[in-house]
């Protein structure tokens, strides 16, 4: 017991109560998806938002939600990059054209790993969810592909 107050228990305010003094939880706080791209994609990225905060500061998006534009602006044929079934006429093997990334990939330059602000949970799910169904392999081949389109590298 508490000399002072003669309460059991004294809050962190120095008033006295009945129950102990429980911390409140802070939400649980959901770390963006993270991706690794290539330099090359990252750099123009970068340069890419720096245009558009310079242009529109209040408008800027951050990364998660330039590459969900530009999964969402080039779906169809993000779709159908992975999924090619049959050889081309002609052809004996089925074979990705050069600007396909593949699913998995090396660099020459280590890959730069980039969170995607802007993301929520649910959203990364669907990412993920994309990137099986798509046969991308990753959700980084996927957003990388996905980030050559939209900024015309493709």
């Amino acid at each position: 017991m508490d000399q002072k107050s003669g309460s059991a228990f004294v809050s962190p305010y120095g008033q006295s109560c009945g129950a102990p003094y429980v911390k409140p939880m802070p939400a649980k706080r959901i770390r963006p998806p993270e991706v690794a791209l290539s330099e090359d994609v990252y750099e123009r990225l970068c340069e890419a938002s720096e245009e558009e905060r310079r242009a529109r500061w209040g408008a800027a998006r951050p990364y998660g939600v330039r590459v969900m534009d530009a999964i969402e602006a080039h779906a169809d044929r993000l779709q159908r990059v992975w999924s090619a079934d049959t050889p081309p006429p002609g052809g004996l093997f089925v074979r990705p054209g050069p600007e396909v990334v593949p699913p998995r990939r090396r660099h020459a330059t280590p890959p730069v790993c980039i969170a995607l602000s802007g993301i929520d949970a649910a959203n990364a799910q669907l990412l993920d969810r994309y990137a099986v169904e798509w046969s991308a392999g990753t959700r980084s081949a996927l957003v990388e592909q996905a980030l050559r389109f939209d900024l015309g590298m493709a």
